[in-house]
C-alpha cells in the first residue's frame, strides 16, 4: 500500500473521474478544489491530488491546499487513512485541517498527531444532505434577492454572524469576511432574503457547483428574525433556482449538533447521505 502524487490535475481526473462523476454531491470539496486547480500557473501549484496505489482494494484519492493547509479525504479504511497521514508527514507537507468521514478522519488525525507531535480538535461533525426535489414552502410575500455592491455592508454583517454563530472556536479577519463577501458578489452567488415587510432577515449563498450539482451553504438568519421560516423559504427557493439552472441536485454540509438547521433543510427536501467530521490540526503543542 503505497500514496503517490498525481503529476497533473488532467492525470488525476484520469484516474479518479468517473467515480468523481458518478457521485457529484459526495465529491463537491473534491469539485471545488478541482476548479481552483484549474486556475493555477503551472509554476505555481497549491492544490495537490495523491491517489492510493494498491489494485487489491478501491483506490481512494486525498487532495491537500498548501495554501490553506487543508486536507479533503476520500472514503477509505483507517489504516489507508494512516499510511495516507504517514506518507504527508514524511513528504513534509503543513496541514491546519482536514475533512473526511469520522473514522478515516479520526484515525488520520491520531497518526498526524503522533508523527507531528501536535494535537488536535474536533471541530464539526456534519452531515451531508442532497436534494433533487424542492419541497417549496409559501414565501408570504418574501422575495430572494441577489447579493450585490449596493448590500456589501449587509452581507459582511451576515457572514460575520454566521462565523461566530458556527466557528465559535475561531476568529475570522475582517480581511476575511470583506474577501468572502468579494467571493459570492463577483460570482453572483450570494442571495438574500427580503421578508413581506421589507426587511433583509437572511442569507444563503452557492459555494461551490460540480458539473451537474450545486452546494449551498452560509445559510443564516439575523437573530431577531429567527423562527419564522425565512431560512426554509431562502434554502428553498434557491435550491429551486439552481435546479431550474439545470443542475440535477443540490447539496449542503450541515452541523449535527444544530438539529433546528437540519429539520429546516428535510422540510424543504434535503435527505441524509453522509456523515463528515471537521478537524482542527494545530501547529502548537
Amino acid at each position: 500500500m503505497s500514496w503517490s502524487l498525481c503529476p497533473s490535475l488532467d492525470a488525476f481526473l484520469q484516474r479518479c473521474g468517473s467515480a468523481l462523476l458518478a457521485n457529484e454531491s459526495e465529491h463537491n470539496l473534491t469539485w471545488g478544489a478541482i476548479a481552483r486547480a484549474r486556475c493555477e500557473h503551472a509554476d505555481e501549484v497549491i492544490t495537490r491530488f495523491f491517489v492510493l496505489e494498491d489494485p487489491r482494494q478501491n483506490m481512494p484519492y486525498a487532495v491537500v491546499d498548501l495554501e490553506r493547509g487543508s486536507l479533503v479525504m476520500d472514503t477509505m479504511s483507517v489504516a489507508q487513512a494512516q499510511s495516507l497521514a504517514e506518507f504527508l508527514h514524511q513528504q513534509g507537507i503543513s496541514l491546519r485541517s482536514l475533512k473526511g468521514t469520522p473514522e478515516a478522519g479520526i484515525a488520520f488525525a491520531e497518526a498526524w498527531s503522533k508523527s507531528s507531535g501536535h494535537p488536535y480538535r474536533v471541530q464539526l461533525r456534519q452531515a451531508l444532505m442532497k436534494l433533487t426535489d424542492v419541497i417549496m414552502p409559501d414565501p408570504a410575500g418574501g422575495a430572494m434577492i441577489p447579493a450585490t455592491e449596493d448590500h456589501r455592508s449587509l452581507l459582511e454583517a451576515f457572514l460575520t454572524g454566521f462565523a461566530r454563530d458556527c466557528f465559535p472556536q475561531e476568529s475570522f479577519s475582517q480581511e476575511q469576511i470583506c474577501a468572502q463577501a468579494d467571493r459570492l458578489i463577483g460570482n453572483d452567488q450570494g442571495y438574500l432574503w427580503r421578508n413581506a415587510a421589507g426587511d433583509w432577515v437572511g442569507m444563503a449563498g452557492v459555494v461551490r457547483t460540480t458539473p451537474h450539482t450545486s452546494c449551498l451553504s452560509l445559510v443564516y438568519t439575523a437573530p431577531k428574525h429567527r423562527s419564522r421560516g425565512y431560512a426554509a423559504r431562502l434554502v428553498g427557493t434557491l435550491s429551486q433556482a439552481q435546479l431550474q439552472e439545470g443542475k440535477k441536485a443540490c447539496s449542503l454540509h450541515t452541523d449535527l449538533a444544530n438539529p433546528t438547521s437540519n429539520a429546516v433543510y428535510e422540510r424543504v427536501g434535503y435527505e441524509r447521505i453522509g456523515t463528515f467530521v471537521a478537524l482542527r490540526l494545530t501547529t502548537e503543542t
